[in-house]
């Protein structure tokens, strides 16, 4: 197998036995993952599942543990990202039907899920569960919080989370980065003090990339020029963004003028403001949100072979893919393999490297109306530089 191939679907576990809506990925410590889902239908809980990953792929036979974060919220209620705090503790970011919250609970060793520590509200909830918030460690105990208020403008805070779960409050810093509608954000932490975010701008949807500081104390500021720069001109309905090489990333995301999937690549040096390099619709249809994370170097050396995810709401095509992206910024437009998950994969996907050629995928199998995890095979026959997914960077901990 050549670096790209996709190989098979190793294992599964159900991890609810009825539809759920967005779903999240965090590795924990170890053989333990968490997934965030929201229930689809009535009491709508907004719920943290755990459970086991070993070296092979082998999923667990069950849930380890639950957690109900929020109920009866509704459509409004999704987790939008995870963040580990210190020891078990973590952070999870998530809307309640009437804000945006950040909530602190335990995960053990052994896939044990705590109560809630601690929760602090940023804001009135947006009222779309497509607007979820986004959560990143700065470092320490520092964590930024991006988001869309009640008005829908985008806003990013600096809080304190204290290594026993504890909130401090008020805020430390906080910065309207979007003064109308400003939604859908994900962070990237590109260096100690440099971050970068993806988010739909104002209300024709226009995909924006922004370039911030931030200091250890929390502090934010835009860099380079205005400090954002357009990637998409026509539509962003979502997605992530990684690095390929120096100060080039790739976007992957639903939008542009026909609200395809689609990769962009951008320049951000964070002296200017980021620019646009090239593009490429590589899947015509709707995707709800691709999701992405880095396989390998290419074999020339001169780039890097991404695996991308998406749902296409249902329908019954091929749901992983494989995409090069050249260090420069070239796309070579051409897919290296795809595969078919599942019949009918939909809504908002979660993907993530476990170990060496093991991908761990979270999604609503549509036709089963079931939420599930999957170990997939996906060759990488140079070294991985870097992860996608909720965890952003390689798993510490994991089987790598």
């Amino acid at each position: 197998m050549a670096t790209g191939d996709i190989g098979s679907v190793i294992n599964t576990l159900d991890y609810l036995n009825e539809g759920g809506y967005v779903t999240r990925l965090i590795h924990v410590a170890g053989e333990i993952y968490l997934v965030g889902d929201r229930i689809s239908s009535s009491p709508f809980e907004t719920i943290v599942y755990s459970f086991s990953v070993d070296a092979l792929g082998s999923i667990s036979d069950a849930v380890l543990g639950t957690l109900i974060l929020n109920s009866g919220a509704a459509a409004n209620s999704a987790v939008g990202g995870f963040a580990l705090v210190a020891g078990d503790v973590v952070a999870a970011a998530y809307m309640t039907g009437t804000d945006v919250v950040v909530a602190t609970f335990t995960c053990d060793s052994s896939g044990n899920i705590g109560a809630v520590i601690d929760t602090i509200n940023l804001a009135l909830d947006p009222g779309n569960a497509l607007h979820m918030p986004d959560i990143e460690k700065v470092t320490g105990n520092v964590f930024a919080v991006s988001y869309s208020d009640g008005n829908v403008d985008g806003w990013i805070k600096t809080i304190t989370i204290n290594d026993d779960g504890s909130i401090d409050e008020p805020e430390l810093h906080s910065l309207e980065w979007q003064i109308t509608e400003g939604k859908k954000p994900y962070i990237l932490q590109v260096s100690a003090a440099r971050y970068l975010m993806i988010a739909a701008n104002a209300a024709q949807n226009r995909g924006q990339i922004w370039q911030f500081n931030i200091t250890d104390a929390g502090i934010i500021s835009l860099v380079g020029g205005s400090g954002s720069g357009q990637f998409d001109s026509s539509a962003f309905i979502g997605g992530v963004v990684l690095p390929v090489s120096g100060d080039v990333y790739a976007i992957f995301y639903h939008g542009g003028p026909s609200n395809n999937a689609m990769v962009a690549t951008v320049t951000c040096d964070f002296v200017v403001a980021p620019t646009l390099i090239n593009s490429w619709d590589f899947f015509s249809g709707s995707t709800s949100w691709p999701r992405a994370v880095e396989v390998a170097l290419n074999k020339a050396g001169d780039g890097k072979v991404f695996a991308v995810l998406i749902s296409a709401d249902g329908g019954d095509t091929d749901q992983l893919k494989t995409i090069e992206v050249l260090n420069d910024g070239t796309i070579t437009e051409s897919i290296i393999d795809s595969q078919q998950i599942e019949a009918g994969l939909a809504y908002n996907s979660d993907i993530l490297r476990h170990a060496a050629g093991i991908y761990l995928i979270s999604a609503r199998a549509f036709t089963r109306t079931k939420q599930t995890v999957y170990t997939v095979d996906i060759e990488e026959a140079a070294a991985v530089a870097g992860a996608g997914g909720i965890a952003h960077h390689l798993l510490k901990g994991a089987f790598i």
